[in-house]
């Protein structure tokens, strides 16, 4: 399961930044392998650099799979069901 991780400029988060103020984006694919790219204060792409050595992550899904349903089963409001078959659906997408 990859992550991402992302690292604003100063100001935080800017919605009129070309890239919304990013300096850098790191993805991690979860395999032991990522990418880092790196952006200037226009938000275009500097550095874009390949990553190996990362710590591979080995997730069993089936017993986050079986909580989720549980916890959805165990829902007693409209809303809970909402967003417990959301977190479900997410935890279960590729």
């Amino acid at each position: 399961m990859a992550t991402e991780s992302v690292t604003y400029g100063i100001g935080g988060f800017d919605p009129g930044h070309p890239s919304g103020n990013v300096i850098e984006r790191l993805v991690d694919n979860g395999d032991g392998t990522g990418t880092r790219t790196t952006y200037d204060a226009a938000g275009t792409v500097v550095t874009t650099t390949e990553l190996t050595g990362l710590p591979a992550v080995e997730s069993d899904l089936s017993a986050e799979v079986a909580a989720g349903r549980a916890s959805l089963a165990a829902a007693t409001t409209v809303a809970q069901v909402r967003t417990r078959t959301l977190a479900l659906i997410d935890l279960i997408a590729p």
